[in-house]
């Protein structure tokens, strides 16, 4: 009778410490999960931003015989940090309700920023000899504006 009620008991906890563990490793596999979209998106937005980088590097070399080249490379460039915030913004659509608030307050930021560089880019494309260099500072800040946007973005996700 001992043994029986000893090997009940032992069945009994035995499957507690499964049931346990499994819920431990629930937990931890939404953790893994998150730290991978994490990392995900910040490898994109890295590799985006140094696409991106790229196309903006020499703007200060540009004068306005060659504006229809900076036209031309900023358009790209411009498309590629679009594809990069549609793709955090279904990112961030995966990720968990407590941060889902915070990463589309960031998001909305930045799509503020691009909507300003966006203008500022029109800007441009409508300048004149006489305006070339104000409107391209100009266009300068708000591509900076947009960087920062996307260096604090990553910043946020690292904590």
């Amino acid at each position: 009778m001992k043994l029986i009620k000893l090997t009940a008991i032992t069945l009994v906890l035995s499957l507690v410490l499964v049931s346990c563990d499994n819920n431990k490793t629930k937990k931890e596999q939404i953790t893994e999960d998150t730290k991978e979209l994490v990392e995900d998106v910040k490898e994109s937005m890295e590799n985006v931003a140094d696409e991106i980088e790229e196309g903006f590097d020499n703007l200060g070399d540009y004068t306005y015989a060659k504006k229809s080249d900076l036209e031309t490379e900023v358009n790209k460039s411009m498309k590629k940090l679009d594809a990069e915030i549609e793709s955090l913004e279904n990112n961030f659509n995966e990720a968990k309700a407590e941060t889902k608030e915070k990463n589309n307050e960031m998001l909305a930021e930045l799509k503020a920023k691009r909507a300003a560089l966006g203008e500022s880019f029109d800007k441009l494309g409508n300048s004149t000899e006489d305006n070339w260099q104000d409107v391209k500072d100009g266009f300068e800040k708000a591509y900076k504006d947009v960087e920062n946007s996307f260096e604090k973005l990553a910043d946020d996700l690292e904590k």
